[in-house]
């Protein structure tokens, strides 16, 4: 900028300053230089401090939206999204009546029916003195196709047993621990579970009691942190219990019957040897009276007189006659033993259906004939 003509004050002669009388009327105006357009510093750190914030603020939620995620529903989810259920398996699968988790897990496993070949080999199962009827292997359900229609539901608790496999491995150790002690409750008061418990060491005893409680219990006879757990996956759990209760007690039944027969055939057996000995006994005693009565009758004086004769003769006819029904009476016996024998051995030869046809390792018959 130019120096202005006229300045406003100046030096007097002593050197002070003086106004200038000839100040113009209008000051000159002072231009800025052109500058460019732009926000001041100040707000432009602002604006970079809240966008910083967003940000942040959007990593946070990220974060804790990630910490919420189960990812092992994400991945069962996954896994599961391409299983496709044969129509005899859907079946099966709608009898469980599982809860969305329960079908979840179950189509992450991908579960299949297999028969005896596959089976063997996907569970390892190579010893006919072994019942094997379902594995839990690398995330994956086998079950043994039992075909026999005296044993409906023995396929619904198998598949149940195993899906829970696939329930405790998913569980955190925290949330296993939480169940251990109700686990041993329910052993504890239950003679069957707890005489299947001791076929497990101390490794796998928990594994195998969730999966054997949840598929063969009843829900009133658990406590309700476990009744509540199980609920988680299915839907119904009477109906589960009532599947296993179904096919059991058709084979308990039989078995049952089988020990009831066999003490009955040996307390009949027993019964026997003493009616049969006793008319042997009686036969030959009867016999040696009559030979010595013949004999008496052939010699002369061998009865004093005709009554003697006539009451010894009588009492040996009346003797013949209750050992003709004594032997009468031994063989209806002997024909009511052999029908207890003949359903014995039916009921032997069942059982040991009912155990070839749940044997994988052992050809067994597909129907109940």
């Amino acid at each position: 900028m130019e120096n202005n003509s006229n300045p406003i004050f100046t030096a007097n002669e002593d050197g002070a300053l003086v106004a200038n009388d000839n100040i113009p009327e209008t000051q000159p105006q002072v231009v800025p230089e052109q500058v460019a357009d732009q926000p001041p510093a100040k707000k432009k750190s602002v604006k970079k401090l809240v966008s910083l914030i967003i940000v942040l603020l959007i990593l946070a939620g990220l974060i804790f939206a990630a910490s919420r995620i189960d990812y092992t529903v994400v991945i069962d989810n996954i896994a599961g999204s391409n299983y496709v259920a044969t129509e005899e398996m859907q079946k099966l699968i709608d009898a469980l009546d599982l809860t969305e988790d329960g079908r979840r897990i179950f189509y992450a496993t991908h579960p299949e029916l297999q028969e005896s070949e596959a089976f063997n080999s996907n569970c390892d199962s190579d010893d006919s003195e072994s019942l094997v009827l379902g594995c839990y292997k690398n995330n994956h359900i086998y079950a043994y196709n039992v075909k026999n229609s005296d044993l409906d539901g023995i396929r619904q608790t198998t598949l149940a047993h195993e899906l829970l496999h696939a329930v405790w491995h998913r569980m955190s150790n925290s949330d296993r621990d939480a169940l251990k002690a109700d686990l041993l409750k329910v052993r504890d008061e239950n003679e069957e579970v707890k005489s299947k418990s001791e076929l497990y060491n101390e490794s796998s005893l928990y594994n195998e009691l969730h999966s054997i409680i949840g598929s063969q219990v009843r829900p009133d006879k658990m406590p309700e942190a476990l009744r509540n757990h199980y609920a988680k996956y299915f839907k119904d759990l009477d109906k589960i219990a009532a599947y296993y209760e179904a096919y059991s007690s058709i084979y308990q039944a039989a078995i049952a019957r089988v020990n009831e027969l066999k003490d009955v055939i040996d307390e009949r057996r027993a019964k026997y040897s003493e009616m049969l000995a006793d008319y042997d006994r009686n036969n030959t005693q009867l016999t040696a009276d009559i030979n010595n009565f013949n004999a008496r009758a052939r010699t002369t004086g061998g009865f004093q007189t005709e009554d003697e004769f006539d009451r010894e003769y009588q009492a040996l006819i009346s003797r013949q006659r209750k050992l003709v029904a004594d032997y009468q009476a031994l063989l209806v016996y002997a024909n009511e033993s052999n029908e207890i024998i003949a359903e014995y051995n039916a009921n032997v030869a069942r059982t040991e259906q009912y155990a070839q046809s749940i044997n994988s390792n052992i050809s067994a018959p597909t129907e109940n004939n």
